[in-house]
């Protein structure tokens, strides 16, 4: 059975490279709310890999955030088949700089 589902944070979702999108902080922030949540992104990530992308694209422009929900998309995207390239799009500070920085390194040396 195939099921949609509602897309949040990607871009381009029925193309061979879709884009997600960390355009915000990561997590829930008292004065700004809910930013970037790691389960939803885990969700959308895990979902595209089910459809044989050639890539995932990840755009991150993310003064970061929550380090448990930034280290949920951490880890989705290291268990991924699909191959997930990570950009910087402007900033990517604290947690959102390890996951731009470290998921790049690991996929380029592992």
């Amino acid at each position: 059975m195939f099921v949609l589902m509602k897309l949040k944070y990607t871009q381009y979702a029925d193309t061979d490279e879709p884009v997600m999108l960390v355009n915000k902080h990561i997590g829930m922030d008292e004065e700004d709310g809910e930013g970037i949540m790691g389960d939803q992104f885990q969700s959308e990530l895990m979902y595209l890999d089910t459809l044989n992308k050639k890539r995932i694209k990840v755009v991150i422009c993310s003064p970061g955030g929550s380090v448990i929900e930034g280290m949920k998309m951490y880890n989705a995207v290291l268990t991924t088949k699909t191959k997930v390239d990570t950009y910087n799009g402007g900033i990517a500070a604290s947690i959102a700089g390890v996951l731009f920085q470290i998921v790049g390194f690991i996929r380029t040396i592992g």
